[in-house]
């Protein structure tokens, strides 16, 4: 299972601890708020535009702080009990395996049995940890405390249902990457994590 949303503080404040065996949480900083005079070291298009595409595929507005589960739920991301609910009800299905080389510097994108289906696979960059100030805004002068911040997100190519093997450069200490699959409806058809040493 993955887990993404754009950020805002009191849903950072506790994104740390959905990082458990079967979810990656991912924080996606929009780009939009920059405009209040501080400009969040995180905040990204790439976040940004990704957001606007699960508007569209859920017949939303874009809002913070948003919250997507396997890239077909949406919610708000700081409703803390209405987010574990929906974690619990939701029952993951690797249908594209994902696997990093022991090198660590090559993905491969698999096959589970009896599946099909096409997606695009993404590389996620990520910071573990991360400390800022605020200097603007709602929330000026507090400190925001990110876990796995989205650095950048590409994308890497195209998966068709067969094994698909992708070079990459693996991460840096205190750096992470993610690995996702997902198909044209948003759904995440497998993900994997991998962290700097």
């Amino acid at each position: 299972m993955s887990l993404h949303r754009t950020a805002h503080v009191t849903a950072l404040l506790w994104l740390g601890a959905l990082g458990r065996g079967d979810v990656i949480a991912l924080g996606s900083h929009i780009d939009y708020w920059d405009k209040l005079g501080w400009k969040d070291p995180l905040s990204t298009p790439q976040s940004t535009e990704r957001q606007r595409r699960y508007a569209r595929l859920f017949g939303t507005p874009t809002y913070t702080p948003q919250l997507v589960i396997d890239g077909t739920r949406e919610m708000v991301g700081s409703q803390r009990e209405t987010v574990l609910a929906a974690l619990r009800q939701t029952t993951p299905a690797a249908v594209a395996p994902v696997a990093f080389a022991t090198d660590r510097r090559a993905v491969t994108i698999g096959t589970a049995a009896a599946a099909a289906g096409d997606g695009q696979v993404w590389l996620v960059r990520f910071a573990q940890k991360r400390r800022t100030q605020i200097g603007a805004g709602e929330n000026a002068r507090r400190t925001l405390d990110d876990t796995n911040g989205v650095e950048s997100l590409a994308a890497l190519g195209e998966w068709h249902g067969r094994e698909a093997t992708f070079p990459l450069d693996p991460p840096a200490p205190g750096e992470g990457i993610a690995v996702l699959v997902q198909a044209a409806d948003g759904h995440i058809l497998g993900a994997a994590i991998l962290l700097g040493s």
